[in-house]
């Protein structure tokens, strides 16, 4: 005959609650001749919602967008999604990303949105 399980067995709500919670970020800094968005840790799903409207405040303005990337600890489809939203909507058809470690940097040539990211070192000074 079979136990039930033990509550001591039993799933911890506080570490499903710890994994639904977002590992990273998304910040966008309004500039006078620029949007800086800054990007940190884990860009993923859990971010969806803060990505669109960042992609939204990002479109508003109409000025060029920067986006760092160098506190980026791990990106997926959502975050890549969020980067070429924002690239086709800037008015120079382009983005700025700045600091993408060499995976990143990896992933972007794999999946060839080299052509409408511009990728640098650092985020390059205001003007």
């Amino acid at each position: 005959m079979e136990s039930s399980p033990s509550a001591a067995s039993a799933p911890s709500h506080h570490l499903d609650d710890a994994a639904a919670a977002p590992s990273g970020a998304v910040v966008v800094h309004p500039e006078d001749a620029r949007v800086v968005v800054t990007l940190t840790g884990d860009v993923d799903a859990a971010l969806v919602d803060d990505l669109q409207q960042a992609a939204v405040d990002t479109s508003e303005t109409g000025k060029p967008v920067v986006v760092d990337a160098s506190g980026v600890d791990f990106i997926d489809s959502s975050g890549l999604k969020f980067l070429v939203r924002v690239a086709t909507r800037s008015p120079e058809g382009t983005l700025t990303l700045a600091g993408p470690s060499p995976a990143f940097r990896f992933l972007l040539e794999t999946a060839e949105l080299t052509d409408v990211l511009r990728v640098v070192d650092e985020v390059p000074p205001a003007a």
